[in-house]
């Protein structure tokens, strides 16, 4: 492990690391160092501060950037942690600036929090209709943060882990902090929200008398279940087990198995995921069960 290396010898491979990501740059030798003093024994924090200071998009501000990252603060009791908190926090405070609107910045602070707390990475058409946002702002979001952010496939990834443990603690990220129970009870919502366009044949089988692979065209009526309905029928329990079970999402659960927990089932039987169905009710039994205890208690 690296945090077990020499300091020194960490350092030498990341001043070679960044001499040739930087080479184009001219950064004068005690910038350089400055830069390869800053990541510590941390890889990540080099890899990071490449992606931030030699955005394909913003090449023009490489200079900026170097002379933004040099002059930070240092301490040399600083642990690593908070190394890299600076190096976030820098990158959020430029993507989402105080100069935008209050709204603004909450749809940037409520995109990058649902990437962080979905239960599989979702794309930008999927984040947009669940939040309700235009998708050229999610877009735009991703494009900001295309230093901690990057998009494989149209799905959208963090390139490390331990930007989501930045994010979800509040004493690191401060102002840009995720709240988990908040955000999954906000995705249990919207995930709801969803499940209301669930109804009876929803892929408009011609006959309940064929079995579904043998019903013509049966992947082009799949399409009938939208990428963003298939994330809330999988994930919806996911999200409820994770947020604080309050008396709006208990109706909204009551209302959710009265009205269409059957065409749900259905929904999951066409696309082959009936296990899913037992994932779900299970989490959804944990928060009811947890409930009431803290009810009666």
């Amino acid at each position: 492990y690296l945090h077990n290396v020499e300091e020194s010898l960490v350092q030498a491979d990341i001043a070679i690391y960044l001499s040739y990501k930087f080479q184009d740059l001219n950064i004068a030798q005690s910038d350089m160092e400055k830069l390869v003093k800053s990541a510590g024994k941390l890889f990540i924090y080099a890899a990071t501060l490449v992606k931030y200071i030699c955005d394909p998009d913003f090449p023009e501000l490489a200079s900026d950037k170097v002379q933004e990252m040099t002059s930070m603060s240092t301490t040399p009791d600083r642990n690593q942690t908070k190394v890299l908190d600076q190096l976030y926090s820098t990158i959020l405070q430029n993507a989402i600036s105080e100069r935008l609107k209050d709204k603004q910045r909450r749809e940037y602070l409520t995109i990058v929090h649902t990437i962080i707390t979905a239960g599989r990475p979702l794309t930008c058409s999927v984040i947009s209709e669940l939040l309700g946002i235009q998708q050229s702002h999610v877009e735009a979001t991703i494009l900001r943060m295309q230093s901690v952010l990057y998009i494989s496939d149209q799905l959208i990834y963090t390139f490390h882990a331990s930007f989501a443990d930045y994010i979800v603690t509040e004493a690191r990220s401060n102002a840009m902090h995720c709240n988990e129970v908040e955000q999954h009870m906000l995705l249990s919502h919207a995930s709801f929200h969803q499940m209301n366009n669930l109804r009876f044949n929803i892929c408009d089988l011609p006959s309940s008398f064929l079995a579904d692979k043998d019903v013509p065209d049966i992947d082009k009526r799949l399409k009938n279940i939208s990428d963003t309905l298939d994330y809330a029928c999988t994930y919806w329990g996911y999200h409820i087990a994770r947020s604080n079970g309050n008396e709006k999402l208990m109706k909204a659960i009551k209302n959710f198995v009265e009205n269409k927990s059957v065409f749900w089932i259905e929904a999951m039987n066409l696309k082959k995921r009936l296990p899913v169905c037992q994932e779900n009710i299970n989490y959804v039994l944990q928060v009811c069960i947890c409930k009431i205890s803290c009810d009666q208690n």
